[in-house]
């Protein structure tokens, strides 16, 4: 149990953090291309 609430921690830690990374990304293509 105690290992199954680390790696829930860890994982919801990286989902923050890959969520940021793919909202940078997003901004930065529209950027590139504005338009639609």
């Amino acid at each position: 149990m105690k290992y199954c609430t680390r790696a829930h921690v860890w994982l919801r830690r990286n989902l923050v953090r890959i969520a940021i990374v793919m909202l940078l990304i997003v901004h930065g293509a529209l950027l590139i291309w504005p338009g639609q």
